[in-house]
């Protein structure tokens, strides 16, 4: 079978652009807004980065710079010359507090100088079910990995990012596979098995699972959550212990839970972030093979040089010796090339007092460094989150998101089509590379090398890998929806009641098909779906 791939490509930048042109504001009305800006440092005088500053009374907050300073912005319809106080807040540190006076036009500064904390006494932990408690105080061991973090780590698979970041949480990822899953586990004393921890995005759970392996005869699939795109997560909660299975079920238990706590607009200016890397990936080595010998036995050529002559199985690559004028292939390298990685992510994110919004696109291309078009894997995401504050206590938040990804790989099983045990036994005299011969050009193994007009149907022994790479087909495409709605009322000061309602579909569908003059099957075909709903009110 003979392919001529071609990459759909359903969310288009130029979709993309008429989306932010349709919904980005031009603007946000301001009439005198009050400004409280500042500079955050440590007992030394160094400047502290994402230190969480916060107007208490408004509920405005924002994040300090690399330089530690920050900027919030108030609207003067709310600054009637009171006073009002500013909290500082970073993990590690004493929370700082100030008390400044807000007036209309004004501009007001608040520094603070953070004391270090090494026992994080005064850490907050946000649950998914959007309660907060102090650390000391919540029966169940806590971690949490911040977006800068993620985002230095450069990995597409935000499972992948947490690797080496929480002391007893392991990461597995299944091969250097373009699109290849990671499997994750938080170790306990109770975690026995292969069981990986409940992963939660804003409250809702979401499926991780990964598919297509046993099927498809080891070829590549993705896990489920490599689908978020990691520019779009603010934190990563690891929730360790039993404690984590009153929070999320029992579906939590012994193996812990993931929190995905993703990006949200704050009011103010509307801001852009357009992020765009391109890496390159090498196998760090490869199986060394024999080549010395040619095909035979105990050092006597096969001697199939005639059409549609069949080499027995008991010859190996143990035959005569090979001249010095014959050229020999490295067989257990010339399957690889370096590989590349393209990652395009663009953000918008502005609002006001009463109503943000956040706004994200991302592409990701991503070739592995197995020759040809069959170890490929494609990600595009589109997201938008937005909140409204409808009276003094009640706001809503929302989001959506929509995620397509299509994978492409090669049969890696232990298999006549397997790419890597055929390349293996071949002779190193054998030219794989010409992987069609003959009079009819067919698919040439070293096992038949000399392919009649008809010999469709002729076993190979082994396939070439390069004729499987070239005519398999192992092709996966999923569309997937996520959305949460989450009401946040206070109808009392000591009464607060929080509401999530959240979905998530996915579809996954999946070809195997072998080529017409191969040694394995014909074809085959599956498709695979999941979808979960979830609500929760917490008081």
């Amino acid at each position: 079978m003979t392919r001529n791939p071609s990459v759909s490509r359903p969310l288009g930048w130029a979709f993309f652009a008429a989306l932010l042109l349709a919904i980005v504001p031009a603007g946000v009305a301001a009439q005198e807004p009050v400004t409280v800006t500042g500079k955050v440092t440590g007992a030394n005088g160094e400047a502290l980065r994402d230190v969480n500053v916060t107007i208490v009374e408004f509920g405005v907050g924002g994040w300090t710079g690399a330089d530690g300073t920050y900027r919030l912005s108030v609207p003067g319809a709310r600054a009637q010359g009171q006073q009002v106080r500013v909290s500082a807040r970073l993990i590690g540190f004493r929370a700082g507090t100030g008390t400044v006076t807000v007036t209309a036009g004004a501009t007001v500064e608040q520094n603070f100088q953070l004391a270090a904390d090494p026992l994080r006494l005064d850490v907050v932990v946000v649950t998914g079910a959007g309660t907060q408690e102090r650390r000391e105080r919540l029966a169940t061991a806590t971690a949490t990995v911040d977006s800068g973090t993620i985002a230095r780590t450069n990995e597409t698979n935000v499972i992948q990012a947490l690797a080496g970041k929480v002391p007893n949480v392991l990461t597995n990822q299944g091969s250097g596979d373009a699109g290849a899953s990671t499997a994750i586990q938080i170790r306990g004393p109770k975690t026995f098995g292969t069981s990986q921890p409940v992963i939660i995005l804003d409250g809702v759970p979401i499926s991780n699972a990964t598919r297509g392996q046993a099927v498809l005869s080891g070829a590549p699939a993705t896990n489920r959550a490599a689908d978020i795109n990691p520019d779009d997560i603010e934190a990563v909660d690891v929730l360790k212990g039993a404690a984590s299975t009153s929070i999320y079920g029992a579906s939590a238990g012994s193996a812990g839970a993931l929190e995905f706590r993703t990006k949200r607009g704050h009011a103010g200016p509307t801001t852009y972030n357009l992020r765009s890397t391109i890496t390159f990936d090498d196998p760090v080595r490869t199986v060394p093979v024999q080549r010395k010998y040619g095909v035979g036995s105990l050092g006597v050529s096969s001697n199939c040089t005639t059409v549609n002559c069949s080499i027995s199985s008991n010859f190996f690559s143990w035959g005569p010796l090979i001249p010095d004028s014959v050229p020999t292939y490295d067989h257990g390298a010339e399957m690889f090339e370096t590989g590349r990685t393209v990652d395009n992510a663009l953000s918008v994110s502005g609002g006001n007092e009463r109503t943000t919004f956040y706004l994200s696109v991302s592409e990701l291309n991503q070739d592995g460094f197995i020759v040809g078009n069959q170890d490929r894997y494609e990600r595009y995401t589109a997201r938008l989150a937005g909140s409204h504050t409808l009276f003094e206590n009640f706001t809503v938040n929302a989001s959506v998101q929509v995620v397509q990804t299509k994978n492409m790989g090669s049969d890696r099983g232990n298999s006549v089509n397997g790419i890597g045990i055929s390349a293996l036994r071949q002779p190193p005299d054998f030219n794989a590379q010409q992987y069609l011969g003959g009079p009819s050009a067919l698919h040439r193994s070293w096992r038949f090398p000399n392919p009649g007009p008809t010999a469709f149907t002729n076993n190979r022994g082994f396939d070439n890998p390069f004729y499987a790479l070239n005519n398999d087909l192992l092709q996966g495409q999923t569309g997937r929806y996520l959305g949460n709605v989450n009401v946040n009322w206070k109808p009392l000061d000591w009464l607060a009641v929080n509401w999530t309602l959240g979905g998530d579909y996915n579809g996954d569908d999946r070809t195997y098909a072998y080529g017409q003059a191969s040694s394995g099957q014909s074809a085959a075909r599956s498709s695979a779906g999941s979808s979960t709903i979830a609500c929760s009110i917490t008081p």
